[in-house]
C-alpha cells in the first residue's frame, strides 16, 4: 500500500494512462513525458515521418497500455541492440525491397551488403563486433535524409563525421598505424576543401572519392580511389557538364588524359606506377 501510493508509481501510472490515451506509439508518449533526449530526437526522424514506431528497431507491442507488456519477449522485445546487431536491425528493412517501396523510398537495398565487403566491416578490437555499424555514421533516433543539412552525412558535414574517427590518433593506430590522421587538415587545404568549407555541397567530400557504405582500402583494386580506377572516379563529377557549368572549367579532362601517354599505360596497360 505504502508503496502504491508512492510519488514515482504514480507518476508511472500517469504516463501509461497519457500513452494509453495517444494509441499507436505508446513508447514514445511515455518516453516523451519523462523527457528523455533520444524521444525528444525521435520527433524529428525520417523513420517518424513514416509512421514506423519505436517498436520497429526496439521490438515489443509499442500499443501495449502496461509496461511490462510492451517490453515482453515474447511480444518481440530486443531492448537496445548490441554489436553488430544494430546493422542487422537496419538492415531488416533497408535491405527489403518490398518494404522499401512501401515506405516510398527508392534508397538502394544494397547498403548492408556493401558495408560487410567494406574497410569498416573488419572486426574492433574487442573482437565482439565489425569497426562501424550503421548508426556510427546517421545517429540512432534523430536520423534524416542524406540530403537534409541537420544529417551528419550531408556534404557539408561528413568530413567532420569521418574525422571523428581518423583524426584520432590513438583509434587509428589500433586498425592502421600506417595510415595518416591529418586528412582532414590536408583536405581543408585543397580546392574542394575550401569550398566545403565556405558552405558549397557540391564540391567533393570524403565519400565523393571513397564512397560510403562500400569503402575499400587505397590499394584494394576494386578501391574507386585505386590508381587505375581513380581518374573515373573524379570524372564523375569533372566530365559531366551541368554539374560544373558553374565552376567554368573544362570538362574534357579526362577525355584528353585517356589518349595522353600516362593515359594509355594507367587505363590500358594498368601500369600504376
Amino acid at each position: 500500500a505504502a508503496f502504491a501510493s508512492s510519488p514515482n508509481l504514480r507518476f508511472t501510472i500517469a504516463l501509461l494512462s497519457k500513452a494509453a490515451a495517444a494509441g499507436g506509439n505508446q513508447c514514445l508518449t511515455c518516453h516523451e513525458g519523462m523527457g528523455d533526449k533520444p524521444s525528444a530526437m525521435f520527433k524529428h526522424d525520417i523513420h517518424y515521418s513514416k509512421g514506423i514506431s519505436c517498436a520497429g528497431c526496439h521490438g515489443g507491442n509499442p500499443k501495449a497500455e502496461e509496461m511490462e507488456q510492451a517490453m515482453d519477449s515474447s511480444a518481440g522485445y530486443v531492448g537496445v541492440p548490441k554489436g553488430n546487431d544494430i546493422s542487422k536491425a537496419c538492415a531488416t528493412c533497408h535491405s527489403d525491397p518490398g518494404k522499401m517501396r512501401e515506405f516510398g523510398s527508392s534508397l538502394p537495398t544494397n547498403q548492408w551488403e556493401l558495408l560487410q565487403s567494406s574497410v569498416h566491416a573488419r572486426l574492433s578490437i574487442n573482437g565482439k563486433e565489425t569497426i562501424a555499424q550503421c548508426i556510427t555514421c546517421h545517429g540512432a533516433h534523430g536520423i534524416v535524409a542524406v540530403r537534409n543539412p541537420a544529417s551528419p552525412v550531408y556534404p557539408l558535414n561528413i568530413v567532420k563525421t569521418c574525422a571523428t574517427c581518423h583524426s584520432d590518433p590513438r583509434l587509428m593506430r589500433d586498425y592502421n598505424p600506417a595510415m595518416p590522421v591529418d586528412q582532414i587538415e590536408k583536405y581543408r587545404t585543397s580546392v574542394h576543401g575550401t569550398r566545403n568549407a565556405q558552405g558549397d555541397p557540391k564540391v567533393a567530400a570524403c565519400a565523393s572519392c571513397h564512397g560510403s557504405h562500400g569503402i575499400r582500402a587505397a590499394k584494394d583494386v576494386k578501391s574507386s580511389v585505386y590508381a587505375i580506377n581513380l581518374p573515373g572516379t573524379c570524372s564523375h563529377c569533372h566530365s559531366d557538364a551541368a554539374y560544373m557549368k558553374e565552376y567554368n572549367i573544362p570538362t574534357d579532362q579526362f577525355e584528353k588524359f585517356s589518349r595522353s601517354v600516362h593515359g594509355n599505360a594507367l587505363l590500358r596497360k594498368h601500369d600504376a606506377s
